[in-house]
């Protein structure tokens, strides 16, 4: 029998750390992320903005190519699937297809500094690859 487990939580909450630790634990699991089927990271501030005056609505995203892909990895062989996500059973197609959500609440201060921490990492990362690609 296949499980989807949902990790949701806002952005800096420790989403991928915890699923990093879970899948690296057990073997066989499939990980999906979310933010690899929903164009919304890609939209401009004004564009947030507005769906935001328009109320904010979730099923605003399309999440069919998620969606899509869970269908598949849930129709083959006993899996557990855990999802990356912000939304969880929040998102209207996501809903049905979650077995179990947990949401990790962290205060948003503490969730901005490691995201700020992370990205000054990969900034600084892509930097030194950069100085290295032009030795």
């Amino acid at each position: 029998m296949n499980h989807v487990v949902a990790i949701c939580g806002t952005m800096g909450s420790g989403k991928s750390t915890m699923l990093e630790r879970l899948s690296s634990q057990l073997e066989g699991c499939i990980v999906l992320q979310e933010d690899d089927y929903n164009p919304a990271t890609l939209q401009s501030v004004d564009e947030v903005q507005a769906w935001w005056d328009r109320g904010g609505e979730l099923d605003e995203f399309d999440l069919s190519p998620l969606v899509a892909k869970l269908n598949a990895e849930t129709a083959g062989a006993d899996s557990i699937v855990f999802l990356e996500t912000q939304f969880g059973r929040l998102h209207p197609a996501l809903r049905p297809l979650i077995d179990l959500q947990i949401w990790i609440d962290v205060d948003a201060d503490i969730a901005f500094a490691r995201k700020v921490a992370q990205l000054s990492r990969e900034m600084l990362s892509q930097r030194e690859s950069d100085a290295s690609d032009d030795s």
